[in-house]
């Protein structure tokens, strides 16, 4: 993934081109003006809601899941919510009467498996129906379960207690016969415009609440005001919002998020869009198809239940892999102290994204160490960037500084003397200096040098590399 210019190439079968699912995304939104990296996750975070609390990597005392929470920071009007909009679209399109039966049944096993959907399905229209007001229309319930766009802490609660849906599944015996099996879990997704709208009140039981749930525990227990103690069973949450910087330095300054929630949160930031798009143009032929490809492969996924294998050979490359990340770490794409928590998680997210990058091609339920190759070396073209979203360490001046020269590049080259200019009353000349020396370093920005059309000396500017 990244840019379209770095996107693989289409693989061809005989004379016939086929494109990858990925690269029909790419297509299906490549009207929006979102930054090519909002793109990029917004595609890997609807894989991982889409495969919900289903299937899990590692041993099963110790099951990973592919879930994840994913925050896009920016500017206002960058292209945050066009992104979250899209795949908050794909999430609830598929409703619950449109799940897929097991493969490999008997006509009695079917049967017993759409009386079961039956059931189930009467179960959720009873929770989720919004007919308590008379004559209202009723909405069915969705095959994915997307929690509203506002809540409070209490309404969250709630909302995953009533997400509780059956995933059918084929367990076969040694003897060959095989059975229907069905295993029961409550997952939901966030697919939220402004993460704000999530931390209006009670914001530590509500963080508490999803970090207890970022792990899919089979019981979680936790305490509600009316009902005292309660529990979730099979938990599993997916969180996807748009916030801005301000509010990140508001949350972290304010302690309203810790290291907790740093460390198992993807923060993508970006600094501008990728184009200027007054209207956004109706879909093209190609991309009506495009969409309805994807949106049958997310339906396929909500059939998938089981254990993700990975070779031996997959599992020796990642030991190695993670003892030298650990051995030598100033060898990280990002050595920000502010990534300290994120880095101590880094082989979950290797793991979460390499289970979201291969069910976003395949139904196959053994993950190539390709792919594992492949995540690595994802995350660390992000994390280039990705101390840039966040703050931890309270009032950090030289951090303002970073960001105000981001800001200020986003509306073109700008020379030393003009982003001197804009950041005086922010830092010295060395602070400035020691600021522009890090923004190249972490690959931010870079130089560029202009012909002054006056008295034709050289000008050297800087400009933003995204």
């Amino acid at each position: 993934m990244g840019a379209p210019k770095e996107k693989q190439l289409s693989r061809i079968k005989g004379t016939k081109m086929e494109l990858t699912n990925y690269e029909r995304w790419c297509s299906y939104t490549s009207n929006l003006s979102s930054p090519q990296n909002y793109v990029d996750w917004g595609w890997l975070y609807l894989i991982s809601a889409a495969l919900q609390r289903r299937v899990w990597i590692g041993p099963h005392h110790q099951p990973l899941y592919p879930n994840m929470y994913v925050i896009l920071v920016g500017a206002p009007g960058i292209g945050k919510g066009l992104v979250i909009r899209e795949v908050s679209e794909f999430l609830k399109h598929w409703k619950l009467k449109d799940r897929v039966l097991p493969k490999g049944l008997s006509q009695s096993q079917t049967e017993v498996a759409k009386a079961q959907l039956e059931a189930d399905d009467d179960t959720a229209s009873g929770n989720e129906f919004q007919g308590k007001v008379k004559n209202a229309e009723l909405i069915q319930p969705g095959l994915i379960p997307v929690a509203a766009d506002a809540t409070t802490y209490e309404a969250l609660v709630k909302a995953v207690a009533e997400s509780y849906r059956c995933i059918q599944y084929v367990e076969e015996s040694p003897d060959g016969q095989k059975k229907l099996k069905v295993q029961g879990h409550s997952s939901i997704c966030f697919s939220l415009q402004e993460l704000s709208s999530l931390m209006r009140k009670r914001t530590e039981d509500t963080v508490n609440y999803l970090l207890g749930l970022y792990d899919c525990p089979v019981d979680y227990e936790y305490i509600t005001l009316s009902r005292g103690k309660d529990r979730v069973r099979r938990g599993c949450l997916n969180i996807l919002a748009g916030t801005t910087p301000s509010f990140m330095q508001t949350t972290f300054d304010d302690k309203l998020m810790d290291e907790g929630f740093a460390s198992r949160t993807f923060y993508i930031f970006a600094s501008k869009n990728r184009k200027n798009q007054f209207w956004i143009p109706p879909l093209s032929p190609d991309q009506e198809r495009h969409k309805g490809y994807l949106l049958e492969h997310i339906r396929q996924l909500t059939g998938l239940f089981g254990n993700v294998k990975m070779s031996k050979e997959a599992k020796e490359y990642l030991q190695q892999w993670w003892d030298e990340q650990e051995n030598n770490k100033q060898s990280r794409a990002n050595t920000s102290l502010k990534l300290i928590p994120y880095y101590a998680r880094k082989n979950i997210h290797v793991m979460k994204i390499a289970m979201a990058k291969h069910f976003s091609e395949s139904l196959e339920m053994e993950i190539p160490l390709e792919t594992f190759k492949w995540a690595i070396k994802f995350l660390e073209a992000e994390e280039k960037r990705m101390s840039f979203a966040i703050s931890l360490g309270g009032d950090n001046p030289g951090a303002k500084v970073t960001k105000k020269i981001m800001e200020y590049l986003s509306s073109g080259p700008k020379n030393s003397v003009e982003i001197m200019m804009e950041t005086h009353h922010m830092c010295s000349k060395s602070g400035l200096e020691e600021a522009l020396t890090y923004l190249m370093e972490a690959d931010q920005i870079s130089q560029l040098q202009t012909v002054d059309e006056d008295d034709g000396t050289t000008i050297l500017m800087y400009r933003l590399k995204r």
